[in-house]
């Protein structure tokens, strides 16, 4: 494909947004002559400023801006032509002991410490000030076991990092910890820990590494407030996901802490703070160079001071305020400046300035946005239609992948609700390790998104970039989806290439209407209509009350202001489904016309080629919190009353946009299936539904379309006969995988079998077959009751679950029923099912964990005819696994003549009993009777022969 792209040059006259692209800048050029002699010594001059210090001091869109520090003080902003600074907003609690970082033209307040010295408290929530609104405003709690004060603090890659801090004031608890925040979602992560415990220091990024330097491990209660400051030099690298400590040749010479430090391209300065080697503060100030790991010593001070901070604008360096003296006095009303040029030149900087390409790790995604057209939802140009986002990413390797973006309005829709603004963004979770460049380009024409590629050049380009990255190591403890990648399929099963590792999923199927969730913005119900072989819609949209207790501080939350914020009823929900060791959650995308007629991705629900954009984000929020809890997203884009609707079923103009719209916003999760329809086809209750063709033509639309290559399924309908009519003709197609449902659970063992050796023999998958997940299991009214009237799932548990598994099914999940307390559109408390989550939890683990004993469940081979007393049996190589009814307490194998390793288990509690020797006779027999404790109950039972 060619590509037209605007010249570099022009398209930094447009402004360029990449979130996750947090650069070190070095404002301002390098002087071709000798610095002169006053170029190379700070300027001493009186400042009118507010005296204080433990203040933060940052800058921001080429201003100054001091904040905070001992006492309720004014946040202050800075003109450096008049040498003046102007007072503006009074914070109502007192802040002091942090470092301010600007970021997406806001500043973070995050670890810092409130009241009086020495027993301070740590402020227990995100701040956020917004210097064009002169507002400070209380954002996202911090979890309030992490929370401290007196801490580092930077940003990168679009994410914050909170590192050490006091968690007791000045009277100790001095912590090691390392915290992710993201000021996106609210959400926090506690990473590994530092080498050193350390407070009263700056934290400082430089080319893809964070460097913990000075401080000290304040601990008044002891009488060592001051004694304990910290020589040497901690690094965590965001390549390798790591940390170390410099030699200890590498510290720095005169340790301190309460010092100031800023990035000076691949150097680091460190300058002035306190210690109990001197009554006066410090006014060193060293130069640390990143790539040799060697300090020079640049100009002095003219005054000691600490408490305060760096800042540059233009080319200027600037502190200012502080204490003279370690301690609290005096607090100095002046302000110190050095051209930046000057220390450039004189320490040989400028070839240090060009930082590396920030660092991805493994398992993320990366978002690049790009500013275009101030536009709304509902403007005469359709953003939706007549711009298209295009960027193509290229791999070390040679390879190519070519990712569309969408819409993101103001950038931010989720918390602000935005309906317009310049943002387009496209998201990408590369699963190649090594550097990519990235070029992105924004096309303006009439119905641009469903041109093809040779008619984009003829599209205006509004806007153009490109860059490049690094795909590094996972994060340590990065969760399921983010260490082993994409998921994908092999022989039968999910399987993740990244870790050459198979994988079953169990979850739940319901409530279908799981996006219906009253604070997700435009949600309601169109109408509300129960007809016959479905569940009624309740008059409620869902609020999951029940588990507002399992959201969790540092989980996701959504318009985040003064302590509150939306989304923890679904939040929790996910948590405690997570919780409960499931590990996928099923959801209709769009459900106008269907059974409940309360989701769709649409601005309204007969609007069809405009999105809600604030919707859209808050429900990608929901999907993040459920891969970062380790659960697939089992996307479902239709049911069988609405298949229809777009396009009368083909896949044209309103269908491709739908479609589009969600690769383009969740293509990029790495635990994602799209199912092209719940129950595809024609049905009884629904006469009127797609047609081969048509199901084809949907999957290859995703297999052409979706550069991540998501998986594809198909929902079936529930009889035997309905399989018979509907899958036969798509042998062929890009469907990579059958949801099945089925009305007679005692016929699932049968009919995974039938259909894996059908498509096995069709040549389906090169000859693997499709994969099955058991999705639905009937009758329809019924499916898996709640747990006060079906205590231990007996039937469905033997039938749609071990029965499902030991047919070689790659999955399982539960449907509510329709006409059931807390069904399939009503259910608003998972609880009510938990003994379900429990038994499944168990049947999982069962055939997860082989893995780890190096038995590869792809080498699952059901058996047909199960051994006597046996209701049904797979071998995995030489390994026997069976399921054995409550009826039976002595089972016989016909096996080789050998001993054999016998290990039984209650499917109901999981507990196992120790292995036994046994050994068959010479006839091949195996005879083995139940333990006592499992006689007259259900028990599974593996059988190996011993090496």
């Amino acid at each position: 494909m060619k590509h037209t792209f605007r010249p570099k040059a022009a398209a930094e006259s447009a402004a360029l947004l990449l979130s996750t692209f947090a650069f070190v800048l070095l404002t301002g050029c390098s002087n071709p002559d000798s610095p002169s002699e006053d170029d190379l010594a700070w300027k001493l001059v009186e400042s009118n400023h507010g005296v204080r210090h433990e203040a933060g001091l940052v800058a921001h869109n080429n201003s100054l801006v001091l904040m905070g520090g001992r006492r309720d003080q004014a946040i202050e902003h800075y003109d450096l032509a008049s040498n003046t600074w102007q007072q503006h907003f009074t914070p109502s609690q007192e802040l002091h002991h942090f470092q301010p970082v600007s970021f997406q033209d806001e500043i973070y307040i995050i670890g810092a410490l409130t009241g009086k010295w020495p027993e301070e408290d740590a402020v227990d929530h995100v701040l956020i000030y917004n210097p064009s609104e002169d507002a400070l405003r209380k954002s996202h709690p911090i979890p309030a076991a992490r929370k401290r004060g007196a801490a580092g603090l930077v940003e990168y890659n679009g994410e914050l990092y909170m590192l050490g801090g006091l968690t007791n004031g000045h009277m100790g608890g001095s912590v090691p910890w390392f915290d992710r925040y993201n000021p996106k979602t609210g959400e926090w992560v506690a990473l590994a820990d530092a080498p050193t415990a350390r407070d009263h220091f700056q934290a400082v990024v430089v080319d893809n590494k964070l460097y913990a330097m000075a401080g000290r491990q304040t601990s008044h209660a002891t009488g060592e407030g001051m004694s304990l400051t910290q020589a040497q030099v901690d690094v965590f690298d965001f390549v390798t996901q790591t940390w170390s400590t410099l030699p200890a040749d590498k510290n720095i010479a005169v340790p301190r802490a309460g010092n100031m430090a800023i990035a000076l391209g691949q150097h680091i300065l460190i300058g002035g703070g306190e210690s109990t080697a001197q009554k006066i503060a410090h006014n060193e100030v060293n130069l640390f160079d990143t790539r040799t790991q060697t300090w020079t010593s640049a100009p002095t001070l003219n005054l000691g001071r600490h408490g305060t901070g760096f800042g540059i604008i233009d080319d200027t360096l600037i502190t200012v305020s502080g204490s003279g003296n370690a301690g609290g006095a005096p607090e100095l009303n002046s302000l110190e400046h050095i051209s930046v040029s000057g220390l450039v030149d004189q320490y040989s900087l400028s070839d240090a300035q060009k930082q590396s390409p920030i660092v991805i790790a493994f398992g993320r995604a990366i978002e690049v946005n790009i500013l275009g057209k101030q536009v709304s939802e509902s403007d005469e140009i359709n953003p939706f239609v007549d711009y298209l986002m295009e960027v193509e990413f290229t791999h070390e390797s040679g390879t190519v992948v070519r990712v569309e973006g969408y819409f993101a309005g103001d950038g931010d829709a989720a918390n602000s609700g935005a309906d317009s603004g310049q943002v387009w963004r496209t998201k990408f979770t590369p699963q190649l390790k090594g550097t990519w460049q990235y070029r992105a380009s924004l096309y303006e024409g009439s119905d641009v998104v469903l041109a093809s590629q040779e008619l984009l050049n003829e599209s205006t380009v509004v806007n153009t970039s490109e860059g490049s990255f690094i795909i590094g190591e996972s994060e340590p403890n990065a969760g399921f989806f983010a260490t082993n990648g994409q998921v994908d399929l092999k022989d039968g099963y999910f399987y993740f290439p990244h870790t050459d590792k198979y994988w079953i999923k169990v979850g739940s199927n319901s409530p279908e209407n799981f996006l219906s969730f009253h604070e997700i913005d435009g949600t309601y119900r169109a109408s509300q209509q129960a007809r016959e072989g479905e569940a009624k819609a309740p008059d409620y949209i869902h609020e999951f009350e029940a588990h507002l207790q399992d959201w969790r501080e540092g989980d996701a939350i959504w318009q985040a202001q003064n302590g509150s914020g939306k989304g923890k009823g679904i939040i929790g929900a996910v948590n405690y489904l997570a919780d409960m060791g499931m590990q996928s959650q099923y959801f209709l995308s769009m459900n106008i016309d269907g059974d409940g007629r309360d989701v769709w991705p649409y601005t309204t629900h007969d609007e069809f080629e405009r999105f809600d954009i604030s919707k859209l984000d808050q429900w990608d929020m929901v999907f993040s919190h459920l891969q970062r809890r380790g659960m697939l997203l089992h996307v479902v884009t239709q049911e069988t009353e609405n298949e229809l609707l777009l396009d009368g079923g083909n896949t044209e103009r309103l269908r491709k946009l739908y479609y589009r719209e969600l690769i383009a916003r969740f293509g990029y999760h790495n635990g994602l299936i799209w199912n092209l329809g719940e129950e595809n086809g024609p049905a009884q209750w629904s006469p009127n539904g797609q047609t081969d063709e048509q199901r084809i033509a949907m999957a290859a639309y995703f297999a052409k379309n979706d550069p991540h290559n998501n998986p594809v399924f198909l929902h079936t309908l529930p009889s035997s006969y309905d399989k018979d009519q509907i899958l036969p003709p798509v042998f062929n197609s890009d469907i990579d995988a059958i949801s099945f449902q089925v009305d007679n659970r005692e016929t699932v063992f049968a009919e995974i079998l039938k259909w894996r050796a059908l498509s096995k023999e069709n040549n389906v998958n090169d000859g693997q077959g499709w994969p099955i997940t058991m999705d639905e299991i009937g009758t329809w009214q019924i499916g898996a009751m709640v747990d006060a009237d079906d205590p231990n799932h007996d039937e469905i548990r033997r039938h749609a679950l071990w029965g499902a598994l030991l047919a070689g099914a790659t999955g399982v999940e539960w449907y509510f029923g329709a006409h059931q307390p807390h069904n399939d559109l009503s259910s608003e408390d998972f609880r009510v099912r938990e003994n379900l989550w429990r038994v499944t939890r168990i049947a999982a683990d069962y055939f997860n964990a082989l893995h780890s004993q190096q038995i590869s469940i792809a080498d699952l081979t059901p058996h047909a005819q199960a051994s006597s007393g046996v209701l049904y049996e797979a071998s995995i190589n030489a390994q026997r696994i069976a399921y054995v009814l409550d009826t039976s307490d002595r089972v016989v194998f016909d096996v080789p003549s050998d001993v054999y390793q016998v290990q039984w288990m209650d499917p109901i509690t999981g507990t196992r009993t120790p292995t036994q020797n046994t050994e068959a006779n010479v006839q091949g027999v195996l005879s083995i009777s139940k333990p006592q404790a499992l006689s007259g109950r259900d028990a599974v039972v593996s059988i190996l022969p011993i090496p």
